[in-house]
């Protein structure tokens, strides 16, 4: 399996206080990503997780998604869930294998964090749940999240959410470094997170470990202005299309000194 994380725009209708994306990126065009997804089948890409900022504020979003179907790509679409419509959802039930919505813990947390956004974003989870497409619930690792996630996991058992997972909060700006948890409480997580023995929804939290990180081996990112990253989280660029990205030096740096230069290193530990 190998996993590309296409970032379509870099506009969003938030503002998160964690956000990475650089807002002064130019999206590529329509023509432009659709060359980049039939090269992403050429290089072995076999899952698309598609992202933003948020992907619905693109008119052209059906049209991605029915190309990367066509191209029989596995896909994750991102969203905040606010802009969810019964009208969408009927759209992508047959394009998407997996609608991932961002809940970061009870009400009053999530709206300090992203935008007073809550309900809508609640409203949109219960829709895509509703028209029978398959839902994550995502949740950004921070000392504000941290113990609400017992919370967060019962809401999803009690909305029959599907999956679960965990995203690191990466430090990529000062403001955010006494927001990311201790290796301790890191730990502890994890160790909570494996007794839970649940069939829905179903915890994903690799996304919190860095053992065996699949960034550039496995999983590439592209950026919303088609510069490719070995990671979304760690935007050294290594290309402009994935052959160059490939045979970079900068990759191979990379791949020889894994994590050199990862902010989320310093701070999750293996």
């Amino acid at each position: 399996m190998k996993t590309l994380t296409l970032d379509l725009t870099s506009k969003c209708n938030l503002n998160c206080e964690y956000c990475y994306v650089n807002r002064k990126l130019k999206d590529m065009s329509l023509k432009k990503i659709i060359k980049l997804l039939k090269q992403g089948v050429e290089n072995g890409f076999t899952h698309l997780i598609v992202s933003g900022g948020e992907p619905l504020l693109r008119r052209d979003l059906i049209k991605i998604l029915k190309t990367a179907k066509e191209l029989k790509y596995a896909i994750r679409l991102n969203t905040n869930g606010t802009l969810i419509t019964d009208d969408f959802c009927k759209k992508v039930k047959n394009l998407v294998d997996v609608i991932q919505v961002t809940i970061d813990g009870s009400k009053d947390t999530h709206n300090k964090l992203r935008s007073r956004s809550y309900d809508k974003a609640l409203l949109g989870l219960k829709k895509i749940i509703k028209h029978g497409i398959k839902v994550c619930v995502a949740t950004v690792l921070s000392k504000d999240t941290y113990k609400e996630i017992p919370h967060t996991i019962k809401l999803c058992e009690t909305l029959g959410v599907d999956y679960y997972r965990l995203i690191r909060l990466i430090p990529h700006k000062k403001e955010l470094k006494s927001k990311v948890v201790t290796k301790k409480m890191n730990k502890l997580l994890i160790k909570y997170l494996k007794a839970q023995n649940k069939v829905k929804p179903k915890i994903f939290y690799e996304g919190i470990c860095t053992n065996n990180c699949p960034a550039g081996k496995e999983y590439l990112g592209v950026n919303p202005d088609g510069s490719i990253v070995p990671c979304i989280f760690y935007q050294k660029i290594i290309g402009k299309n994935f052959k160059q990205a490939q045979k970079s030096d900068a990759l191979k740096e990379i791949l020889n000194n894994p994590c050199k230069g990862c902010k989320a290193l310093a701070y999750y530990g293996g």
